[in-house]
């Protein structure tokens, strides 16, 4: 009698285990480092670069940066318009982004959108372990779209600096310290 119901015992608690394992609900979450961004992935602009650095980054190096900088102004513009933090953190530094989100009060669309057609890219400097970089923005063409009274344009002068963080360039400050209205058909030329 008492072996039976240890068997029993046994049974029972080995449908238990079998229960419990398969009502387990398994996400198939990518690392961040395979997920696609499709803020960056809808991102277009101009980035043009020149170094005046005493170091000097590598072809693949320049390639990277000019990939993640385009990546940071798509959610800088991204955080202008909803005021979403969260969306952006792979492309900032974590002091930044607990500064950022310190001061968010919630997300919300503004109903103002932010493009950047242009930058011409100064890298002040570069270090030589090609983690930490410098740069002046010296030309940044920005198009902000009011819904009520169209586009505006706008030259800025920004200065950042980005440190090399897992797989991204992000930002760890950023400083607009000129900002021009400019008219739309100069941009064209």
């Amino acid at each position: 009698m008492m072996k039976v119901l240890f068997v029993g015992f046994m049974l029972l608690i080995t449908l238990l285990f079998y229960v419990m394992g398969n009502g387990r609900v398994k996400e198939s979450v990518l690392p961040i480092f395979l997920q696609e961004d499709e803020i960056v992935e809808q991102h277009q602009t101009q980035v043009e670069i020149t170094v005046h650095s005493k170091y000097k980054p590598n072809a693949s190096q320049l390639e990277q940066f000019r990939q993640d900088y385009s990546g940071v102004w798509a959610h800088l513009n991204h955080l202008y318009r909803t005021n979403d933090v969260v969306a952006g953190k792979e492309f900032y530094t974590e002091s930044w982004f607990r500064q950022l989100a310190t001061k968010q009060v919630k997300t919300m669309e503004s109903g103002i959108q932010r493009k950047d057609l242009f930058h011409d890219v100064h890298l002040m400097n570069w270090s030589a372990d090609g983690l930490v970089c410098t740069i002046v923005d010296s030309t940044a063409v920005l198009e902000y779209d009011f819904p009520k009274v169209g586009k505006k344009f706008t030259l800025s002068t920004v200065a950042m600096v980005l440190l090399y963080q897992g797989d991204h360039w992000r930002i760890d400050g950023i400083r607009f310290i000129d900002e021009k209205e400019i008219i739309a058909s100069k941009i064209l030329r």
